[in-house]
């Protein structure tokens, strides 16, 4: 399912609120410095950090100008941090690490996807961690996923197409867990490297996973007390809350007459979709056409939808005109300030939704209108 990450402004305003509160004292006078050398002679570079809110430098400038093939980037960092960098137009690397102090990267910008070259001490220890950990689990999740693709272009019967996504998805989570027991190892060995710490916060922005609660809880006390180990803390004790067998919990919410309302799993209903969106978000619109289907299909037999928009307050009347442009007949709720929906929920992503059963617990999360369809017609 295509998705929209949010660098929404409320996002960033949220995130700089928690930095600011658990970062006095922690983050000193350290300062990076990364100087560029890139085979193209202009464009301009942008650094992408790791994860939204984790990176504790919000003040940075992470944009400059490529010249005659050279650039120059500057700014705090108290400890290594997390990033990708894009020189536009057309190349994105892969992430890399940066550590205070000076330091040259080397980019290719034929190598999309590429992992730049940096001769520092962090980026041999990332070199080979990636090597051992992550790349020989990340082959055997790329050949699963194949194999998961071609025998759903070979069927259109809806049993055997579930029957499929419930294997895949095991053996899916099969594999991150074996991965995961390796970072595990890894951490034991090493509590206080930042490449395993940054390697959580990659694999968290994929969904919650129990093991992780054990990752966080192996490192020294001096990377869980830094501005990023908190707000790892944060995310997990927020991820726990939506974890599928948990009850989704209740929210205050605004409706689309402005009145607050506290919502909380409909009772009457088999299932409910709760959908969480925005009016200007792409992949959010292009869902619409399917759930009204489904919706008019399955409404009768027990199937509703209650969606969530995080339309800022000045995006209020767009939010109703959207609703109302796409028929949208479900009733709609908005998080205005983005706090339940960013905070207390960790969603960085839209479309995201969660499905909860008659008793309000968490079934599915994060379902395509395909696998939906295919979920209801089995079951209603």
């Amino acid at each position: 399912m295509r998705k929209m990450k949010v660098s929404y402004s409320l996002l960033m305003v949220f995130a700089c609120c928690f930095t600011h509160h658990i970062t006095r004292g922690q983050t000193g006078n350290l300062t990076y410095q990364l100087q560029g050398v890139v085979d193209r002679d202009t464009g301009t570079v942008t650094l992408l950090p790791n994860g939204e809110g984790f990176d504790p430098n919000l003040t940075n400038n992470y944009q400059t100008i490529l010249k005659h093939g050279r650039f120059l980037l500057t700014g705090k960092m108290a400890y290594p941090g997390s990033y990708r960098i894009r020189i536009s137009p057309g190349y994105i690397s892969s992430y890399f690490l940066i550590e205070p102090g000076k330091q040259t990267i080397v980019c290719h910008v034929d190598s999309l996807r590429e992992t730049p070259q940096l001769t520092t001490k962090i980026m041999a220890e990332y070199t080979q961690f990636m090597a051992d950990y992550v790349a020989p689990i990340g082959k055997q999740r790329e050949e699963a996923f194949e194999q998961y693709m071609d025998q759903k272009l070979a069927t259109t019967k809806p049993h055997v197409l579930d029957s499929l996504q419930t294997a895949y998805s095991q053996n899916r989570s099969r594999l991150i867990h074996q991965q995961q027991r390796g970072y595990l190892t890894y951490i034991t060995q090493h509590p206080a490297s930042y490449v395993p710490l940054w390697q959580l916060v990659r694999d968290m922005g994929e969904g919650y996973q129990p093991i992780f609660d054990s990752l966080y809880q192996a490192f020294s006390a001096s990377l869980k007390a830094t501005p990023t180990g908190r707000m790892i803390a944060q995310r997990l004790n927020s991820s726990k809350m939506t974890a599928v067998g948990q009850i989704f919990p209740s929210l205050s919410l605004v409706d689309m007459n402005n009145k607050p309302v506290f919502l909380t799993a409909d009772r009457k209903s088999k299932y409910t979709l709760v959908d969480f969106w925005f009016s200007r978000c792409g992949p959010c619109l292009d869902q619409f056409p399917t759930l009204k289907e489904l919706y008019a299909r399955y409404q009768a037999k027990g199937f509703t939808i209650i969606g969530i928009s995080i339309d800022k307050s000045p995006e209020t009347e767009f939010w109703r005109k959207t609703i109302q442009a796409n028929g949208l007949a479900w009733t709609q709720y908005l998080d205005p300030s983005g706090k339940l929906t960013v905070g207390l929920l960790s969603i960085n992503y839209f479309p995201s939704n969660f499905l909860l059963d008659e008793n309000g617990t968490i079934i599915r999360k994060d379902s395509s209108p395909q696998e939906l369809s295919t979920f209801l017609s089995q079951r209603l």
